[in-house]
């Protein structure tokens, strides 16, 4: 995620720099000059990693998203209190376990030890455009957040969790998100004191006009965890990376 809102579903806690999952617009010319100073400190900062090779799935089919921001998993999902997986004809297959009846705990943090990444968790759900919302400019910009239209860490399905990989005071949390490795650990701490470990399978990086919401939101049938957030080339014209970088990991 870049600073101004991009489309990945992630941003994070560290500095700040670009956004990555929700679309920020503005108003009249202050709008305006904000993006200009952006795009200016966005060609002074370092570009985020690339991811190198992957592991993850690699289909492009599904439907992609529209605008800038991350796309959500899809047009009729309904979260449930207890952290029920997001359901629509595109991602939810027939007899998948359902997260509902598990009364797994809400996360509360989230720790990559191989990247020295550790941030609290915000909870956000929709943005107004129906893309995944990303952590608002202020004292939480740099904090990672889990999408409450996923289910909850732990439960079946895939969890998911964004952050920036930017912002004005420079890299963001998930800056080194493209540089995790397979075999990584993952920790999410949950409200209960519990904490659930993942390990990465492989990471992408997908265009944001044809981001993979099958590939990246389909139900499983074990518990699974997607961080999300921007990547690729900075486009200085729009003020947004062009790509998204996303981790899939299953449950130790």
């Amino acid at each position: 995620m870049d600073a101004d809102g991009a489309r990945t579903p992630g941003h994070q806690p560290g500095r700040g720099r670009r956004r990555v999952a929700a679309v920020v617009v503005g108003a009249g010319l202050l709008a305006a000059g904000g993006a200009a100073v952006t795009t200016a400190l966005a060609a002074q900062l370092p570009a985020p990693p690339t991811p190198a090779a992957s592991a993850a799935p690699s289909s492009r089919d599904g439907a992609a998203g529209a605008g800038r921001g991350v796309p959500a998993p899809g047009p009729s999902a309904t979260p449930d209190d207890r952290g029920a997986a997001p359901t629509s004809a595109a991602s939810a297959p027939a007899g998948a376990p359902s997260a509902a009846a598990t009364g797994v705990p809400r996360p509360q943090s989230v720790s990559i030890p191989s990247l020295h990444v550790s941030s609290r968790l915000l909870t956000l759900g929709l943005a107004s455009d129906g893309t995944i919302a990303v952590p608002a400019k202020g004292p939480n910009y740099d904090r990672a957040a889990w999408f409450d239209g996923s289910p909850r860490p732990g439960a079946v399905g895939p969890a998911v969790i964004e952050g920036h990989v930017d912002g004005a005071n420079g890299p963001s949390v998930f800056h080194e998100l493209g540089r995790i490795q397979k075999g990584a650990r993952i920790d999410v701490t949950r409200t209960d004191g519990s904490v659930v470990r993942f390990v990465v399978d492989g990471v992408a990086s997908y265009p944001k006009d044809d981001f993979p919401i099958t590939v990246v939101y389909a139900n499983t049938d074990r518990p699974e965890l997607r961080l999300i957030t921007c990547g690729g080339a900075f486009d200085r014209r729009t003020g947004h990376y062009v790509d998204n970088t996303v981790v899939f990991a299953h449950l130790a």
